[in-house]
């Protein structure tokens, strides 16, 4: 069993495992959080009273907000992204039971961390659009298009699940031929 797991006897003497709610299942989502909130440090004494956060398709500004109301603006949703990674990693760890029903090649903590993470492909794209808000009102230019970036992160995203579950199925596969 992993240090993530705990063995717990039921009323009719079965034994099942309780998987616990552990800071890692969560962890790259608080760090994106630290890293939104870091880049507000570093950027918003820079940004003058009024801030462009909407832009035409030719990247002229569109509209406009007060510099006081981009703090909530920007910090509000990478909070709303760690919570519902950790409702998630929760809920998914109280459904330890079922997941404890997988083959043994398989440890369903990968499972938790997963599911838990998917907020981060969100959180990265919406952490550039900040950085890219802040390069304009700062220096009067774009990074890359935000369609752009937000293709890369999903193609990479893909990539990565892709890989995990090529894993997965190589180990399920080694497995059956083993029994």
């Amino acid at each position: 069993m992993s240090m993530a797991t705990s063995i717990k006897e039921t009323r009719e003497g079965t034994k099942t495992a309780e998987f616990k709610f552990r800071l890692k299942y969560i962890l790259l989502p608080l760090v994106f959080l630290l890293l939104s909130v870091v880049l507000l440090v570093v950027f918003y004494p820079q940004l003058d009273a009024d801030v462009a956060f909407r832009f035409s398709t030719d990247g002229t500004p569109k509209s406009w907000i007060g510099r006081g109301t981009m703090l909530p603006l920007t910090l509000l949703p990478q909070i709303l992204f760690v919570v519902s990674a950790f409702g998630i990693a929760l809920i998914i760890s109280r459904l330890g039971r079922s997941l404890n029903q997988m083959s043994n090649a398989f440890k369903p903590q990968y499972i938790i961390i997963l599911m838990s993470n998917m907020v981060l492909l969100p959180q990265i794209i919406f952490n550039y659009i900040m950085l890219d808000i802040f390069s304009y009102n700062i220096n009067g230019s774009h990074l890359m298009p935000v369609w752009i970036f937000a293709v890369i992160v999903m193609v990479i995203g893909g990539v990565v699940l892709a890989a995990f579950f090529a894993r997965y199925f190589s180990k399920m596969r080694s497995l059956n031929k083993q029994q």
